[in-house]
């Protein structure tokens, strides 16, 4: 009966050598029994073999014995990279609706005390700029770049119809409630979404999103 002989190079690596004849078989057909294999000996049970098997590596082209842990470590660095960024998501979301909120009934606050929405906004900008400027010259490591005309003005149109959208929203807060200004925010996707069918021809949303955005 052919059987398969396990040899275990120094990589580690189980190979199969050439089919041998049984000793039995090769004495009764008259011929020499084969030599027996010196060399590691063979994993003792499947899940042995397996563990050999996981802990080899592919690397130019050939295999290698990865180092003790190896595999867990790059896992388990996976799987926390992945709990960072989802904790990240959520952390961003909530400090977005955190200042968007506060900062409607700041200026709710302001245009009570100061009546005018230009200058209320001026301020704004100016303390935002003087922030980043203080952010760069405490943190020079950080990438931050300085304005230019070069690159602020490709985005000049967007700026200015963002700085309308604030204007009527700081605007609209002198003669209407938080809340009402809150809910007319929120339905902004909706006439964005037919604007874009409108301007652009793309498709309406679907079920679905009709009731996301409901």
């Amino acid at each position: 009966v052919p059987q398969c002989l396990v040899k275990v190079v120094s990589a580690g690596v189980p190979q199969c050598l050439a089919a041998q004849p049984s000793p039995r078989a090769a004495m009764a057909n008259g011929a020499a029994p084969p030599a027996p294999v010196i060399g590691k000996r063979a994993p003792e049970n499947a899940d042995e073999d397996g563990e050999e098997m996981d802990n080899l590596v592919e690397e130019g082209g050939s295999l290698k014995r990865a180092p003790g842990g190896e595999q867990k470590k790059v896992a388990q660095t996976d799987q926390d990279e992945a709990q960072g960024s989802r904790a990240a998501i959520v952390f961003g979301v909530a400090l977005y609706a955190f200042c968007s909120s506060t900062l409607l009934v700041i200026n709710k606050v302001a245009m009570h005390l100061a009546p005018s929405a230009p200058l209320i906004l001026f301020f704004q900008f100016l303390s935002s700029a003087l922030a980043v400027r203080s952010l760069r010259a405490v943190r020079p490591e950080m990438d931050i770049e300085l304005l230019t005309w070069s690159k602020a003005k490709p985005f000049a149109l967007a700026t200015l119809v963002f700085y309308l959208c604030l204007f009527s929203n700081t605007q609209a807060l002198k003669s209407v409630n938080v809340e009402t200004v809150i809910v007319v925010r929120s339905c902004s996707p909706i006439a964005v979404a037919l604007l874009e069918r409108a301007t652009l021809g793309r498709q309406l949303p679907s079920m679905l999103g009709i009731v996301a955005l409901l």
